[in-house]
């Protein structure tokens, strides 16, 4: 499988050739998308991106799209001089964590160039992190290229979920998402839906399922939530 629309087709028995859904397709797509890296606090798709960083500034900077490919440039926040200033290249003595989206900025405590020559000056780990500055943009490639089987299979769960509980979509039109309430408990304030797009718990600890995540796609995507990748998982 790969995630794109004509795998959404077949997963919805819609001939390739039938391009009346493409739209709604690919905007349940990028909502079931959005839902999972929300709940994980990170990107998953490979591509370009950019991110910002603003003072104080840490000797480890963790990205949000990963596993990091490589990084690009450096390029200075507003406010700036006028013309602004070319990106300058990625220092060499950088170094990457590519698995779990982590930069290493060798020349800040406590990172130090190990090969630099006893008694030299090293060079600035960045120039954008003199003292003063406002801060700079990283630009870097990462994310998954393809998806990891069982991500992936838990985005297209997400995506039958946002498909079947979406008037005009997969549901009647003039319905409601979110299921029949089956119970409700006052202690624990627990809120329990009869459905199969979405069940879950509120205000019972960490949450099984919420809103458009079905629970085996939160058993899934537990293990790509940032933290548990920071945490060496």
């Amino acid at each position: 499988m790969t995630w794109d629309i004509a795998t959404a087709k077949r997963r919805l028995g819609i001939p390739t050739d039938n391009t009346d859904k493409d739209d709604d397709i690919k905007s349940a797509m990028d909502g079931a998308l959005a839902a999972a890296e929300s709940y994980c606090d990170r990107r998953f798709l490979k591509q370009d991106d950019v991110q910002e960083f603003t003072p104080p500034y840490a000797a480890t900077l963790l990205v949000r799209r990963y596993p990091l490919v490589s990084l690009t440039s450096l390029a200075p926040l507003d406010p700036q001089p006028d013309p602004a200033p070319d990106p300058i290249a990625i220092p060499q003595q950088w170094r990457m964590d590519k698995k779990h989206g982590m930069v290493f900025v060798v020349g800040m405590a406590p990172y130090i160039d190990m090969l630099a020559p006893v008694g030299s000056t090293p060079p600035p780990a960045n120039v954008f992190m003199v003292g003063g500055r406002p801060g700079f943009i990283l630009s870097f490639v990462g994310g998954y290229d393809p998806l990891p089987a069982d991500l992936e299979m838990a985005l297209w769960m997400v995506f039958d979920s946002v498909w079947g509980a979406t008037p005009g979509w997969g549901a009647d039109a003039g319905t409601q998402g979110g299921g029949v309430v089956k119970g409700f408990g006052i202690d624990g304030m627990r809120l329990d839906y009869d459905n199969t797009t979405g069940s879950g718990s509120v205000g019972s600890g960490k949450v099984d399922a919420w809103g458009v995540l079905p629970a085996n796609a939160v058993g899934i995507l537990d293990s790509y939530r940032a933290e548990s990748a920071a945490l060496g998982g």
